[in-house]
């Protein structure tokens, strides 16, 4: 053998007497950070449910007269808190109660006139018939007992004639004086609610004219608060089934209260579309102004299976869970139902307490 070969046998001895001896490859596990864990099938109600965000607001209640006049006094100012009830402001009625005084007196001349002219179309009347009835008791025929006749029918015409015209104009007359006389003593507004002065016209002054519904003052109503929050569609309030909201660390219950149409008008216009909830149990922790969570659960199911929803898995073919068999994950195909952000419903493929896989 010569050198050359003699190092060759050599060099693949050492390599071979150097290689380890070759063991048996391990099972790959999850990859590093993935977290483990599992959840039961439990049974329970499931929604869908929302999350919108707003601020308190209480009813404003507009104050007006309903009669024009001169403003007398004004007795609040802005800011003030005021009880229901309390006057704010008056108009002056000297004018008012002159015109009533005055109206009264013609009424009852006219009475008086109307009943001196009757009396007098009365007696024409009954001497007009006294001379008919004379006719007929002597026989008188002929031209002289038609034109008797005629003049009583006159007579009869002009009183029916004279009352018609006299109770129209008597009436006409009373229901003015009715509507005057309502008017006196509504010389003064009062606050519609308890709550604050938050608005104050300051072109009405006292000594000054005054037109009627002419809005003087605006005031907040204490006992109707309201959470405005951002809009709410008509099919999401539709299908609502619960409804509530939290201020500070407080929840409180709601009531959709819809706007009138000409104001959601307005608010489409100005582009600041929003809705009104109404706080059924607001306390004196609730402040105008407070931030609102309103939360709104729809689609309700009662007693039904439920996993997270980061259980359910899906492929092309269906919706499956790894069910947990003896510590080992095993695919199970199920058949679901509402789904929200948290959970899942099971119709069929898992029975309350089984235990699922869960990947965080």
């Amino acid at each position: 053998m010569n050198k050359l070969k003699w190092i060759l046998l050599m060099t693949l001895f050492l390599t071979a007497c150097s290689r380890p001896a070759q063991t048996e490859v391990p099972e790959l596990l999850d990859p590093v950070g993935v977290v483990m864990d599992t959840a039961t099938v439990t049974r329970k109600d499931i929604s869908r449910s929302y999350l919108y965000t707003g601020y308190v607001q209480p009813n404003v209640e507009e104050v007006w007269f309903t009669m024009s006049g001169e403003l007398d006094k004004i007795y609040v100012s802005y800011g003030d808190h005021v009880q229901k009830g309390d006057v704010l402001a008056t108009l002056d009625q000297e004018d008012l109660e002159k015109e009533v005084s005055a109206l009264r007196r013609e009424i009852e001349h006219e009475k008086q006139i109307n009943a001196f002219t009757n009396e007098q179309l009365e007696q024409a009347l009954a001497s007009s018939q006294a001379s008919l009835n004379e006719l007929y008791a002597n026989g008188v025929t002929g031209t002289s007992r038609q034109l008797a006749s005629l003049d009583v029918e006159e007579k009869e015409l002009a009183l029916a004639q004279a009352q018609e015209s006299q109770e129209l104009s008597i009436s006409q007359k009373e229901a003015r004086l009715e509507r005057l006389e309502q008017e006196v003593g509504s010389n003064q507004i009062v606050a519609p609610c308890n709550g604050s002065i938050v608005y104050v016209n300051e072109t009405a002054k006292e000594g000054k004219m005054l037109n009627a519904y002419t809005t003087l003052f605006c005031v907040t109503d204490e006992d109707t608060i309201y959470a405005i929050t951002d809009p709410v569609s008509d099919s999401r309030l539709n299908e609502m089934d619960a409804l509530q909201a939290t201020i500070g660390d407080q929840t409180y219950q709601l009531k959709h209260e819809p706007y009138p149409s000409d104001e959601v008008l307005s608010m489409v216009l100005s582009s600041n579309v929003h809705s009104r909830f109404k706080i059924l149990d607001a306390d004196e922790q609730v402040h105008e102004g407070d931030f609102v969570a309103l939360y709104m659960d729809t689609q309700t199911k009662e007693d039904v299976l439920t996993i997270p929803v980061n259980a359910l898995l899906k492929d092309e073919a269906s919706r499956y869970v790894y069910q947990i068999v003896d510590g080992k994950r095993v695919r199970k195909n199920v058949e679901v139902g509402l789904i929200t952000e948290i959970e899942a419903e099971i119709i069929s493929g898992l029975e309350e307490g089984d235990e699922v896989y869960v990947q965080e």
